[in-house]
C-alpha cells in the first residue's frame, strides 16, 4: 500500500511548506497544472480535496471529493484491499 499526494491549488513554496508544517510523509507531487489528477478519472480536477483509492490494477475504487479522516479512509482502504468494493 502506498499514499501519494497531488498538490493543485498551491504555489511551489506554500506546497513544499505544507508538507513542512503538517509532517508528510508520503511523496507529494506540485502539480499546478492539473495534469497528474486527470489521469486518475477525477473529476473535476481542480475540485480539493479529493481523495482516491486505487485497486491492485491502479483503477480508481474510491473517490471522494472530500478528505477522508482516518476513521473513514483506513477501512475504505481495506475493503479496497480485500476487493470488496
Amino acid at each position: 500500500m502506498a499514499f501519494l499526494g497531488v498538490d493543485v491549488s498551491d504555489t511551489r513554496d506554500a506546497a513544499r511548506s505544507f508538507v513542512a508544517d503538517f509532517g508528510i510523509s508520503y511523496p507529494s507531487l506540485f502539480d499546478p497544472a492539473g495534469d497528474i489528477a486527470p489521469r486518475f478519472l477525477v473529476i473535476p480536477p481542480r475540485a480539493v480535496p479529493v481523495t482516491v483509492v486505487l485497486d491492485r490494477r491502479h483503477r480508481v475504487a474510491i473517490a471522494v471529493g472530500r478528505a477522508l479522516r482516518d476513521g473513514e479512509l483506513v477501512p475504505a482502504v481495506r475493503a479496497v484491499v480485500a476487493e470488496r468494493f
